[in-house]
């Protein structure tokens, strides 16, 4: 077995770790967010840790927004917010196009700096 996780590396010969740290628990999930501009374009990772079972700390969650539609189309008002939250970095967006065709290039529009 080639898989490398975190369960294999601390697991690895040579590697002391606590014994409590084999009692530590987490809770992933993943849900779509009521009102969401557009159904599926908001979601919610909740993340929680606990000892024994009990997963009761929220720690890490994040939330996964949609800012281009299946169609390419730049999905408002996440887009805007998006791309003026990056400000001039360079970015690439990958929409998942499901047809082996050339997508459509879609080119940021150069904006102007705050004063």
């Amino acid at each position: 077995d080639n898989d490398v996780n975190m369960k294999s590396m601390l697991d690895s010969p040579g590697l002391s770790r606590p014994a409590w740290l084999a009692q530590v628990t987490g809770h992933f999930a993943l849900e779509e967010v009521p009102d969401s501009v557009q159904p599926g374009s908001h979601w919610r990772r909740s993340i929680n840790w606990g000892i024994g079972g009990c997963e009761c700390f929220a720690f890490g969650g994040y939330d996964l927004v949609k800012i281009i539609d299946a169609d390419g189309e730049p999905l408002q008002p996440a887009y805007d917010d998006f791309i003026e939250y990056m400000g001039e970095v360079d970015l690439f967006v990958w929409s998942g196009f499901k047809t082996n065709t050339q997508p459509p290039t879609r080119k940021r529009q150069p904006t102007t700096p705050h004063p």
